[in-house]
């Protein structure tokens, strides 16, 4: 039912029964699953001069953590990751949560969660002298940054739909895969902070932000 024929989640399954490329026994000749959340991992482990080691995993009730085998994709990147499951009532206790695990970051994962709450958790975490990275647009917000596939959906929409009007059958359209990623700081919050980002996040493209 994606009507734009595009999906902004980076996974590739290359086999009816996938099961994830971080598990040992799976081999690519058989399945292969991929997503892009160790990268978010290794940009919140590299955002200070000295590695970040203790990454807060924020999710709410709907997370299949086996199935994506979020603990073994942060033993590959070399952090300690920590499930903290908020709800809508207690996404303001955040800040004491963080404090309480000793998370030195946060990663926010993409569920109905961020779907539902995303204005909520950007405030909240914006309000931690403590980096979050959302997987979205959500830089341009006023949250700390983001890293995610760059997917222009209603130009991608209009492209889908045209087809459609002219009689063709949706099952017969194909569905393209992101091929550009973008990774937004917010500096005005990090400077609001006292947090300085190394110096390779300081030579990446600048822009305003919201701007395309």
């Amino acid at each position: 039912a994606n009507v734009t024929g595009c999906t902004r989640c980076d996974v590739r399954i290359l086999a009816p029964a996938a099961i994830s490329a971080c598990d040992p026994s799976a081999s690519p000749q058989t399945a292969r699953l991929e997503s892009i959340f160790p990268k978010r991992l290794e940009i919140l482990k590299s955002a200070r001069e000295y590695p970040i080691q203790r990454i807060a995993f924020i999710h709410g009730e709907d997370l299949d953590f086996d199935k994506w085998q979020y603990d073994f994709k942060a033993k590959v990147v070399g952090v300690t990751l920590i499930p903290l499951r908020l709800t809508e009532k207690t996404i303001e206790d955040l800040p004491k949560l963080m404090h309480q695990v000793q998370a030195e970051a946060g990663v926010i994962h993409d569920d109905s969660l961020r779907d539902r709450y995303t204005k909520a958790l950007v405030r909240v975490t914006s309000s931690i002298p403590k980096p979050f990275i959302f997987p979205l647009d959500e830089a341009d917000i006023g949250a700390w940054m983001h890293y995610g596939t760059k997917v222009d959906l209603a130009a991608r929409a209009v492209d889908y739909f045209i087809p459609i009007l002219q009689g063709k059958k949706i099952a017969n359209l194909p569905v393209g895969f992101p091929t550009e990623y973008e990774l937004v700081v917010n500096q005005t919050l990090a400077q609001r902070h006292g947090w300085v980002f190394p110096k390779r996040f300081l030579m990446l493209p600048q822009r305003e932000a919201g701007a395309n």
